[in-house]
């Protein structure tokens, strides 16, 4: 196991500046500074949890963090920013292990990205200022996992599948998501499976499916939902008014 702790002697950040390939559990923790992956560092480990009180970032576009020879989880909290834009967001692989990032400051954006499939859990800035969360998987589809209950902007994008297990639910100020080639498949449950001012959602083969549409909760009175699929068809539900500012679709209905 490697357990690393800094308090606020000398700005209590820790940088890491060469890789480890050991496989262990391993546990940050920062209470005056950042986590900084310098290089080409990257950590593989059987588990990986970080709780700094600055921001957790990256100068690079590989992945940092790899536990996905154990399918390990990866759990991250930060009082700045995860990530540092759309661009340089912090690069992760999990396998089939939970990744869960949560930021507490005014400043605490977040931005995750994996080469391989993301498995989401709980993903909060929790700071009441609406915030960015932008995760992306270059490779492979998204699965939520856990509830999202936010003011933020959020946005995700996966090659595949973006699939909501049963019950969850994504709250925002907008959410966006986009398949490039796969589907958005909804939950089977009796609440919404997206809530927001404004949903944008892009599915190369569908959006929900015939007998599980997707659940959608539009909460302003001039919100909206808008809806592009390239080959599939989409479908939609609602408890309340739906508004739909533009319907794409190719050859779905």
């Amino acid at each position: 196991r490697c357990r690393c702790q800094s308090s606020p002697y000398q700005a209590g950040g820790i940088d890491l500046l060469a890789s480890s390939n050991f496989g262990d559990n391993w546990n940050l923790g920062s209470t005056a500074g950042n986590l900084r992956f310098l290089g080409s560092t990257v950590i593989t480990a059987a588990s990986f949890n970080a709780d700094v009180a600055g921001t957790i970032t990256q100068p690079g576009t590989g992945a940092v963090i790899d536990t996905s020879s154990a399918n390990g989880t990866i759990t991250l909290r930060s009082g700045g920013p995860i990530g540092t834009s759309t661009v340089t967001p912090l690069v992760v692989r999990a396998g089939a292990g939970t990744v869960s990032a949560v930021t507490t400051g005014a400043l605490g954006n977040i931005y995750l990205a994996s080469p391989e499939e993301l498995l989401l859990g709980n993903i909060d800035a929790e700071d009441p200022t609406v915030q960015d969360i932008f995760a992306r998987a270059t490779v492979g589809g998204i699965q939520l996992q856990s509830d999202w209950n936010t003011e933020d902007n959020l946005s995700l994008t996966a090659v595949d599948d973006i699939i909501f297990l049963t019950g969850v639910n994504l709250t925002g100020t907008t959410v966006s998501l986009r398949s490039t080639a796969g589907s958005i498949v909804g939950s089977i449950s009796s609440t919404p499976d997206v809530t927001a001012n404004s949903i944008v959602l892009n599915g190369a083969l569908g959006i929900g499916e015939s007998g599980t549409p997707l659940d959608i909760d539009i909460t302003s009175p001039t919100g909206f939902v808008r809806t592009t699929t390239t080959t599939g068809d989409i479908y939609l539900q609602s408890a309340g008014r739906i508004r739909l500012d533009k319907v794409t679709t190719g050859n779905g209905n």
